[in-house]
């Protein structure tokens, strides 16, 4: 391939992980909407929207064998239409065993999508012969953002969520579409990833693979505590405004983004494997110093400090995953996914439960303990080995 090709397939393959991050961040805006239009409680409302990571779990077990069979950039074609096609009866869902059912659908073609780009990407990176995945979750961290914004300007026009959604299905459908015609054909998987790792569709857990695993799994889980937890930590228990407090997310979703863009050339410069122990850390400094202190602004500076701490976790687990000798690159992704949505599929409702125990800043704490233990599993010579391997 030239490299004019190679340069396309990279921002074609960016422009796929800025979709993902767009539909997710569109239905994001959407969701008290689906709980008004659905007649739901707030726990109705999170009892159906349960339905999203579990169905990306269930799909995942399908996601690399699928990609083992037709190709990546195969499977991202097919599977982006199909994402958006979905967001859609989420806005016509009129009870909550409705909505869990298309949550469900919506789950599973995003575990498709979500494998098939980091797979994708892991290719392009081997051909490239340096590290990129990082700017590539970056662009996904820039489409949720702009999915969000744009969301919430069509919800201050007061649109519809089914018009919203639309809109948003269409633009996205539109630029994937065009996106994707540059994305490297099916056959090229098989020459630029290893052919041992071809001939191994069915990759079986191993000592690797499970400590990025446990890496992905606290990432996603600290991710998921942020989202939920942060503003209701700012509002009722230092009492912030309630803009205020949206702002600890926020300052989290966009010190991620700049770090992700960034990444790239720390990766190339220094050891992964030492990256992600001084990330987790940063990561972990930032919530102790938040929860440290009843200072609002120290709090939200903590949060984008675990922006920082993490915004290479994700991005280096699945490039180190997509290269463990002997396993394919798409099924071995499609595992540690698995973990990593485990975090989040589970990680709300314990912090809600151990806040019911005893309080939200102690049950908050388990996030240290996360990164820390994120930190410890990249430092062991097995995940060190693997996580340095992928740069190579």
């Amino acid at each position: 391939m030239t490299t004019a090709e190679l340069q396309r397939a990279r921002v074609a393959t960016a422009v796929v992980f800025a979709c993902l991050g767009a539909i997710l961040g569109t239905f994001a805006t959407g969701v008290p909407d689906l709980k008004a239009n659905a007649g739901l409680t707030d726990g109705q409302l999170g009892v159906a929207l349960l339905g999203l990571p579990a169905g990306t779990l269930i799909a995942l077990r399908f996601a690399g064998r699928t990609i083992a069979r037709f190709g990546s950039s195969a499977v991202m074609r097919a599977s982006v239409p199909v994402a958006c096609a979905l967001l859609l009866p989420t806005a016509l869902a009129g009870n909550q065993s409705v909505l869990f059912v298309t949550m469900l659908a919506l789950g599973g073609a995003e575990a498709f999508v979500d494998t098939s780009m980091n797979a994708h990407g892991v290719v392009v990176e081997k051909a490239y012969k340096r590290s990129i995945m990082s700017s590539l979750h970056g662009f996904y961290s820039l489409g949720g953002i702009c999915g969000a914004l744009l969301g919430a300007l069509a919800g201050h026009l007061q649109l519809e969520t089914i018009v919203r959604f639309s809109i948003g299905s269409v633009v996205v459908v539109a630029v994937g579409i065009y996106a994707s015609r540059y994305l490297l054909p099916a056959a090229v998987d098989a020459h630029v990833v290893s052919e041992e790792q071809e001939r191994a569709p069915h990759t079986k857990w191993s000592m690797p693979l499970l400590l990025l695993g446990v890496i992905a799994f606290g990432s996603f889980f600290v991710e998921g505590a942020s989202g939920d937890w942060s503003a209701v930590y700012l509002h009722d228990h230092l009492d912030a405004s309630s803009s205020v407090s949206a702002v600890g997310f926020g300052l989290y979703s966009f010190t991620m983004m700049v770090s992700r863009f960034a990444g790239d050339r720390v990766i190339n410069r220094f050891s992964p494997s030492v990256i992600l122990q001084c990330g987790g850390l940063v990561a972990a400094c930032g919530l102790l110093l938040g929860l440290a202190t009843n200072n609002v602004a120290l709090n939200i500076i903590g949060w984008g400090a675990v922006g920082v701490g993490l915004a290479s976790a994700a991005p280096l687990a699945f490039s180190a995953a997509g290269n463990v000798p002997g396993v394919h690159h798409g099924s071995a992704i499609a595992k540690v996914a698995g973990l990593g949505y485990v975090g989040v599929l589970i990680g709300p409702p314990i912090i809600g439960g151990l806040a019911a125990l005893f309080e939200l800043r102690a049950a908050l704490l388990i996030c240290v303990l996360l990164v820390l233990v994120m930190a410890g599993c990249a430092r062991y010579n097995v995940a060190a080995k693997a996580l340095d391997n992928a740069k190579a």
